[in-house]
């Protein structure tokens, strides 16, 4: 956010005498949300595989023990049901950020 701050479009809306906060919340942070909205999206894959983690270290029941333990046993059907459980959940989460964006951002648009 700090980059942003010092653009052209923000000073000139100081300048055009707005509130401080209305300059931050209306014209910055508009700017600055979507590459962190697209980010988490990219990043759900990792958030599974992480859990895979956690419920080992921590001795969790869950997804990622019961793929571990699948594994262990080499039950391949669990590990395919798992598998594209993930994969399912990610796409899933993906799509709804994608169609979530044009809401967030007007300029963004899937159309002509």
């Amino acid at each position: 956010m700090v980059p942003v701050l010092g653009e052209d479009y923000l000073v000139y809306a100081e300048a055009k005498g707005l509130k401080p906060w209305r300059v931050l919340t209306r014209y910055a942070l508009r700017n600055c949300y979507l590459p962190q909205i697209t980010a988490f999206g990219i990043s759900l894959g990792f958030i599974f595989n992480g859990n895979v983690l956690v419920e080992q270290l921590f001795n969790y029941p869950g997804l990622g023990s019961t793929l571990v333990t699948a594994i262990q046993q080499l039950d391949f059907n669990t590990i395919l049901g798992v598998t594209d459980m993930a994969i399912f959940s990610v796409l899933t989460a993906v799509l709804l950020l994608d169609l979530l964006l044009p809401l967030l951002d007007p300029r963004v648009k899937y159309w002509k």
